[in-house]
């Protein structure tokens, strides 16, 4: 090596130098590709989140921007809810709906047979309905069915049949439904 000071160089100079770039070489391979690339991929994650975390924090900076909107959306949505769970019957006041049916049938001059049918439940509601047969004037057998339709409680009739009038007298089948919320 002193030789090297002296302006010759020899072959372990070359060799030398050869092996401290070699290790620095590796010392550098092996700081970038082991722990270093360790490290970039922690960060690669840590990014990724704070890219997750700043999307969902703008979206909850635009909701509180909008709140009020949505508060008085819900009031509203809450409105509609209660208007139709009142117009919907609770289970005890089935049977006198349907009494309260018979008597408008009767006031009418229709009569009037009604047998309830199974009931259909659902995810959130149950559907009951009711076959009914009604005798009378092909007048007052629309009359008594817009009545049905017209009540104060949501009321659904489907299946229609309406028979030839003889003598005055004609004979309807339909269904009467009417719904409750499943929980009530």
């Amino acid at each position: 090596m002193l030789d090297y000071f002296k302006g010759t160089v020899t072959r372990n100079d070359y060799i030398f130098v050869a092996v401290v770039l070699a290790v620095a070489i590796l010392a550098y391979a092996g700081f970038h590709f082991v722990p270093h690339k360790s490290h970039l991929a922690k960060v690669a994650t840590i990014d990724q989140e704070t890219r997750v975390i700043q999307g969902k924090l703008t979206n909850a900076r635009r909701i509180q921007l909008n709140i009020d909107e949505f508060r008085r959306k819900a009031e509203g949505m809450e409105k509609v809810v209660a208007g139709f769970r009142e117009r919907l019957p609770e289970k005890r006041e089935i049977s006198s709906m349907i009494g309260q049916f018979e008597a408008r049938a009767d006031e009418l001059g229709v009569s009037v047979d009604l047998s309830p049918l199974p009931t259909q439940p659902d995810e959130n509601k149950e559907t009951i309905p009711y076959k009914v047969t009604a005798r009378g004037s092909f007048h007052q057998i629309v009359s008594f069915m817009n009545l049905l339709e017209r009540d104060r409680r949501y009321i659904k009739i489907s299946n229609i049949d309406i028979k030839e009038e003889v003598d005055g007298v004609a004979e309807s089948s339909f269904t009467l439904s009417t719904f409750r919320f499943m929980g009530e």
